[in-house]
């Protein structure tokens, strides 16, 4: 089993780890939600746990990771980075099947990606009104938290402390995530799974022509038992199609 964690280049430098075999034919691409470090409570270490022994796995930092906070970057600079990491896997290794899986704002930057062929799973992906949702959450009520749509704004999580610039507002409040998933189904393989209890994003409704699980009684990062759930249905959904 190989472990590796390189320095990728996509306006600033960002770190992205590797795991799995070398010779693998597929790889697991992830994308973490907003403003949080790659591996930030544990989701995607669970994930990766089903794929390593015959998949590549691919973790990348899409925010700014400084060492006491994280700075959350516009999608256009998350989506460069996912390219990126793309094209350094794809001349890398010898992989012929691409599976894509995000977490919330993390389903945007795939969305936003466009790429084809793949198997995509989105969890608790932000459908509705994805801006207009996200500014009424409790989070912004933590002590040492503002928000400031028109200027900089900080985000303070138990495990975490997030810078927000403005120029993530502006970009985010034209995000059509519906109208993303929608053209994302038409050239690959989409599921949605929502969690049946999210206290970030509440309850969101499903879209057409694509197919949706609900993780009953999870929350938004499908903490705790929930992980076990999760990781059941993303290898049905996943492995026992190859």
């Amino acid at each position: 089993m190989n472990k590796k964690i390189i320095t990728l280049l996509a306006e600033n430098p960002f770190e992205v780890e590797i795991n799995g075999p070398s010779e693998a034919k597929a790889a697991v691409i992830f994308a973490h939600g907003f403003g949080v470090k790659r591996q930030s409570r544990g989701l995607f270490i669970a994930i990766e746990s089903l794929f390593l022994e015959k998949m590549l796995s691919v973790q990348a930092e899409y925010s700014h990771v400084q060492n006491d906070r994280c700075i959350a970057l516009p999608f256009q600079i998350q989506r460069q980075r996912l390219n990126t990491v793309i094209a350094y896997v794809e001349n890398t290794y010898h992989i012929n099947q691409f599976i894509f899986i995000g977490h919330s704002q993390g389903c945007i930057t795939i969305a936003l990606e466009q790429p084809q062929q793949a198997l995509i799973l989105l969890l608790a992906p932000p459908i509705k009104a994805p801006f207009e949702e996200f500014i009424k959450t409790q989070g912004w009520k933590n002590p040492g938290s503002h928000l400031n749509i028109q200027g900089d704004s900080r985000l303070v999580r138990s495990d975490l402390m997030i810078d927000v610039p403005s120029e993530f507002w502006t970009e985010f409040k034209n995000i059509d995530a519906k109208l993303l998933y929608n053209n994302l189904g038409k050239q690959n393989k989409v599921s949605i799974v929502f969690a049946e209890n999210d206290q970030v994003l509440g309850n969101q409704q499903p879209i057409k022509d694509i197919p949706t699980y609900i993780i009953a009684d999870a929350d938004h990062d499908f903490s705790s038992q929930d992980h076990i759930n999760l990781l059941n249905l993303i290898s049905k959904l996943t492995l026992d199609k190859n």
